[in-house]
């Protein structure tokens, strides 16, 4: 959620799956998604929780991140 304090543009949104994994969804976003896939993987090591980012492309527009960690 602190990516949308810097951004003017999009909608994001997070639900919990289970205790370690939740998808982050974001919308009318056009940044590829392999580079918030880089920036999530690297905040998740930077904070003590190493895991793995799948992007799941829905739309030109909407990408839902699967995340899970350890």
């Amino acid at each position: 959620m602190a990516f949308s304090t810097v951004v003017t543009y999009g909608k994001r949104g997070y639900r919990q799956v289970d205790a370690k994994s939740g998808v982050i969804v974001f919308e009318r976003d056009m940044q590829p998604p392999a580079y918030h896939q880089g920036i999530f993987e690297e905040a998740l090591v930077a904070l003590g929780a190493p895991g793995k980012v799948v992007p799941k492309v829905i739309g030109i527009d909407r990408v839902d991140y699967e995340v899970t960690w350890a």
